[in-house]
């Protein structure tokens, strides 16, 4: 797992400048919905990026940390009734801003959970943390968000 502590988020937690507290786990892989189980138990959810600075913020933090960087990571969105959402503790709501790579999402209909590229050389570089669809049963690390405490 990759840990950072920051003033306000709690141990193991990185502030953003949004406002926000992300974990970023790498070393326990999960499926999506025990992702989802994990950050919960940590007082978060997996990650809903709602803003263009969220989405440049977490590329740009994935790039700067080395250990960051290859890995495949859960966010915190999945398709339901062909509408792409994100989870919410009380309500799901629609996912609005996207960061689809290449030609993701794909309607695939076994693909109904948002995973994040890494920078692995398979891939062309415009991939590279970009969002992708994949099936929920796969284990990857994953991204959690909280609100400051």
């Amino acid at each position: 797992m990759y840990v950072a502590s920051a003033g306000g988020c709690g141990s193991g937690w990185v502030k953003s400048g949004m406002d926000g507290c992300y974990k970023f786990v790498t070393q326990d892989k999960k499926t999506w919905t025990e992702a989802r189980g994990m950050c919960q138990d940590m007082g978060g959810d997996l990650v809903s990026i709602e803003t263009m600075d969220e989405i440049y913020w977490i590329r740009g933090y994935r790039s700067y940390h080395s250990a960051l960087r290859p890995e495949w990571l859960w966010l915190g969105g999945n398709r339901v009734d062909n509408k792409w959402m994100w989870k919410g503790k009380l309500a799901d709501t629609p996912i609005g801003i996207t960061d689809w790579a290449g030609t993701e999402p794909q309607d695939i209909p076994a693909e109904n959970c948002l995973a994040m590229f890494g920078d692995e050389k398979e891939w062309p570089a415009t991939h590279w943390f970009r969002w992708l669809n994949i099936a929920c049963d796969y284990k990857y690390g994953y991204i959690c968000e909280k609100s400051m405490t």
